[in-house]
């Protein structure tokens, strides 16, 4: 594909520690959501949905990249592991329990918290990679959602972090929800903090951003440029 000269989504969040407004969090997730609609339509999971596999154009535009854990679910393989980013990865993934499209659904609302927050989901809530693991595969609870976030932001997620895969909305009718449609108040994200530099937390020293990790865990065992200008924002391109 063409060059996507603005990097990676991760790029930026990183950076500012969060997307400044839910409309800017509105229009990249509808852009990532018409993507996921292609693959799933063709019966194709993502697998690895998070900021640094979203690629932004000079224009502002967004393509999902990275498709080395990619499976077509019409002629699955056996012998592929199911690998992914363990933080971004659905529960009945890390349980080994079968891999459908609605876990790219899971990864997309995990993705949403790490724009606002400019952290990946679950950071607040684990330090150990192996308590984090289990947490997400077991536990009952869901990602902490942004503090700030208007009712119909904090509605799509609820609608993306079902933990019966069941339960979760598929692209399509996420494509219809509200707040993609922007009835949402244009509230600033309150969790975001200030650009003042490169922002490293610290679950990429763990390892938590590697590209594929296999996981069997058992529980028994702008324009959006011109918008974010508009919003105060200077842009900056590393090197």
């Amino acid at each position: 594909m063409e060059h996507m000269a603005g990097g990676s989504l991760s790029d930026i969040v990183r950076r500012f520690g969060g997307l400044p407004t839910e409309a800017v969090i509105r229009t990249y997730t509808r852009d990532i959501l018409r993507g996921l609609e292609y693959l799933h339509r063709n019966r194709i999971a993502h697998c690895d949905i998070k900021c640094k596999n979203v690629l932004l154009g000079s224009a502002g535009n967004v393509k999902l990249a990275d498709f080395g854990c990619a499976r077509r679910l019409d002629c699955p393989n056996p012998n592929h592991p199911i690998s992914g980013t363990p933080l971004w990865m659905a529960p009945e993934v890390l349980r080994n329990e079968g891999l459908g499209l609605p876990a790219d659904v899971w990864s997309l609302g995990c993705t949403v918290i790490e724009m606002a927050t400019g952290r990946p989901p679950w950071a607040d809530d684990v330090s150990d990679p192996m308590a984090a693991v289990l947490k997400i595969a077991c536990g009952g609870e869901l990602p902490r959602f942004p503090v700030g976030f208007s009712a119909e932001g904090i509605d799509f997620l609820s609608k993306c972090l079902q933990r019966d895969p069941r339960l979760r909305w598929t692209c399509e009718e996420l494509l219809e929800h509200g707040f993609i449609h922007g009835t949402a108040p244009k509230g600033v994200v309150t969790d975001s903090r200030t650009p003042t530099g490169v922002w490293e937390y610290g679950f990429d020293k763990a390892g938590w951003d590697s590209e594929e990790i296999p996981m069997q865990i058992g529980c028994s065992t702008i324009d959006r440029k011109a918008e974010a200008v508009a919003e105060g924002w200077i842009l900056i391109r590393s090197g």
